[in-house]
Protein backbone atom coordinates (compact mmCIF):
# COMPACT_ATOMS: atom_id res chain seq x y z
CA UNK A 1 0.00 0.00 0.00
CA UNK A 2 1.45 3.45 -0.56
CA UNK A 3 0.03 6.79 0.70
CA UNK A 4 0.86 10.44 1.15
CA UNK A 5 3.90 11.53 -1.20
CA UNK A 6 4.42 8.06 -1.93
CA UNK A 7 0.76 7.46 -3.40
CA UNK A 8 1.21 10.87 -5.61
CA UNK A 9 4.34 9.99 -6.89
CA UNK A 10 3.71 6.15 -7.85
CA UNK A 11 0.23 5.83 -7.87
CA UNK A 12 0.71 6.25 -12.10
CA UNK A 13 1.90 2.91 -12.19
CA UNK A 14 -0.99 1.31 -10.59
CA UNK A 15 -2.28 0.35 -13.84
CA UNK A 16 -3.16 -3.87 -14.40
CA UNK A 17 -1.46 -5.45 -16.65
CA UNK A 18 1.71 -2.78 -16.21
CA UNK A 19 4.76 -4.52 -15.94
CA UNK A 20 7.21 -2.49 -13.44
CA UNK A 21 10.66 -3.03 -11.22
CA UNK A 22 9.96 -1.76 -7.87
CA UNK A 23 13.05 -0.84 -5.19
CA UNK A 24 12.20 -1.13 -1.90
CA UNK A 25 13.28 -1.83 1.37
CA UNK A 26 12.20 -3.50 4.90
CA UNK A 27 11.85 -0.55 7.79
CA UNK A 28 10.50 -0.08 11.05
CA UNK A 29 7.25 0.85 11.23
CA UNK A 30 7.46 4.67 12.27
CA UNK A 31 6.15 5.02 16.12
CA UNK A 32 5.59 1.34 16.54
CA UNK A 33 8.72 -0.87 17.57
CA UNK A 34 8.82 -4.12 16.17
CA UNK A 35 6.60 -3.45 13.68
CA UNK A 36 7.92 -4.06 10.24
CA UNK A 37 7.10 -1.99 6.35
CA UNK A 38 8.27 -2.43 3.10
CA UNK A 39 9.41 0.96 1.80
CA UNK A 40 9.09 2.01 -2.17
CA UNK A 41 11.63 4.06 -2.98
CA UNK A 42 11.85 3.46 -6.64
CA UNK A 43 9.09 2.38 -9.27
CA UNK A 44 9.82 2.23 -12.99
CA UNK A 45 8.40 0.55 -16.68
CA UNK A 46 10.38 -2.48 -16.49
CA UNK A 47 11.11 -1.56 -20.06
CA UNK A 48 13.12 1.07 -19.19
CA UNK A 49 15.12 -0.35 -16.19
CA UNK A 50 17.17 -2.19 -19.02
CA UNK A 51 18.65 1.62 -20.23
CA UNK A 52 19.28 2.85 -16.77
CA UNK A 53 20.73 -0.52 -15.32
CA UNK A 54 23.41 -0.50 -17.42
CA UNK A 55 26.22 1.48 -18.17
CA UNK A 56 28.62 -0.52 -20.65
CA UNK A 57 28.20 -2.87 -23.37
CA UNK A 58 30.99 -5.63 -23.97
CA UNK A 59 31.12 -6.37 -27.86
CA UNK A 60 33.06 -9.90 -28.27
CA UNK A 61 33.95 -11.16 -31.97
CA UNK A 62 36.39 -13.13 -33.08
CA UNK A 63 39.05 -12.03 -35.40
CA UNK A 64 38.38 -14.27 -38.40
CA UNK A 65 34.54 -12.70 -37.99
CA UNK A 66 35.79 -9.41 -37.91
CA UNK A 67 34.98 -7.67 -41.82
CA UNK A 68 34.00 -4.97 -43.75
CA UNK A 69 30.02 -5.96 -43.21
CA UNK A 70 30.27 -6.94 -39.97
CA UNK A 71 31.93 -3.10 -38.75
CA UNK A 72 29.19 -1.73 -40.90
CA UNK A 73 26.68 -3.24 -39.65
CA UNK A 74 27.83 -2.44 -36.15
CA UNK A 75 28.58 0.81 -37.41
CA UNK A 76 24.82 1.76 -38.78
CA UNK A 77 23.30 0.13 -35.52
CA UNK A 78 25.18 2.18 -33.15
CA UNK A 79 24.48 5.50 -34.65
CA UNK A 80 21.07 4.89 -34.80
CA UNK A 81 20.69 3.75 -31.26
CA UNK A 82 22.77 6.72 -29.52
CA UNK A 83 22.30 7.10 -25.72
CA UNK A 84 24.00 7.11 -22.54
CA UNK A 85 25.69 3.52 -22.24
CA UNK A 86 29.61 3.16 -23.26
CA UNK A 87 31.12 0.48 -25.54
CA UNK A 88 34.08 -1.71 -25.10
CA UNK A 89 35.25 -4.13 -28.01
CA UNK A 90 37.06 -6.96 -27.51
CA UNK A 91 38.49 -8.82 -30.31
CA UNK A 92 39.71 -12.24 -30.02
CA UNK A 93 42.48 -14.06 -31.95
CA UNK A 94 42.29 -17.62 -30.67
CA UNK A 95 44.85 -19.37 -32.32
CA UNK A 96 47.45 -16.75 -30.27
CA UNK A 97 44.97 -17.25 -27.24
CA UNK A 98 45.47 -12.97 -27.68
CA UNK A 99 42.61 -10.71 -26.59
CA UNK A 100 42.65 -7.05 -27.65
CA UNK A 101 40.09 -4.45 -25.81
CA UNK A 102 38.98 -1.30 -27.79
CA UNK A 103 36.56 1.29 -26.90
CA UNK A 104 35.09 4.50 -28.10
CA UNK A 105 35.34 7.68 -26.58
CA UNK A 106 32.45 9.52 -28.75
CA UNK A 107 30.08 6.84 -29.32
CA UNK A 108 27.22 5.85 -26.86
CA UNK A 109 24.55 3.23 -27.18
CA UNK A 110 20.30 3.39 -25.59
CA UNK A 111 20.81 -0.12 -24.44
CA UNK A 112 16.69 -1.18 -24.93
CA UNK A 113 15.00 -4.50 -26.18
CA UNK A 114 15.16 -2.81 -30.09
CA UNK A 115 18.69 -2.91 -29.64
CA UNK A 116 19.54 -5.90 -28.43
CA UNK A 117 17.53 -7.38 -30.89
CA UNK A 118 19.44 -5.43 -33.81
CA UNK A 119 22.05 -6.73 -32.08
CA UNK A 120 21.47 -10.74 -31.62
CA UNK A 121 20.55 -10.39 -35.56
CA UNK A 122 24.61 -10.13 -36.10
CA UNK A 123 26.36 -13.13 -36.43
CA UNK A 124 29.78 -13.59 -35.07
CA UNK A 125 29.17 -11.19 -32.04
CA UNK A 126 28.35 -11.64 -28.24
CA UNK A 127 27.39 -9.07 -25.81
CA UNK A 128 27.89 -8.67 -22.33
CA UNK A 129 25.52 -5.98 -20.26
CA UNK A 130 27.41 -4.09 -17.45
Amino acid sequence: MLFGKDFIEYNKFMVQGLFVFIKARVQDRFNQPGSLELKVSKIELLEQVKENAFNNIRLKVKLENVNEALINKLENLINTKTGKSSIEFFVEDEAEKMSVKLFSKKSKVAIDTDFLFELDKITGIEYDLV
